[in-house]
């Protein structure tokens, strides 16, 4: 049995592959000529899938960032400082050295 893909079909698929690679909705709400994001976003909001846990993932790798920043900062004028992922990275989850 044949498959016919009308136009529609054909965008909406596009799209939906945008979205879920990340490509910002205001930007594809652009490309398809809707009148608003929030047009694109209600219907291609299934194409923005996260798993549980992703947000929080997502935050936190935010400010595990942040915090590396910051101590490069320090250590770079202070000549010390340690960061949350210092701590992680040699198993003391950020209390020190020899802390128990």
């Amino acid at each position: 049995m044949p498959v016919h893909y009308r136009m529609h079909d054909l965008r909406h698929t596009a799209a939906s592959h945008l979205r879920a690679d990340g490509v910002p909705l205001p930007e594809v709400s652009q490309i398809l000529g809707h009148a608003s994001p929030a047009i694109t976003a209600r219907v291609y909001a299934h194409a923005v899938k996260r798993t549980p846990g992703s947000a929080f993932r997502q935050l936190s790798d935010y400010y595990r960032r942040e915090a590396e920043a910051a101590g490069a900062t320090e250590k770079g004028s202070t000549g010390a400082g340690s960061t949350v992922a210092d701590g992680e990275a040699n198993g003391t989850g950020g209390a020190g050295p020899g802390a128990d």
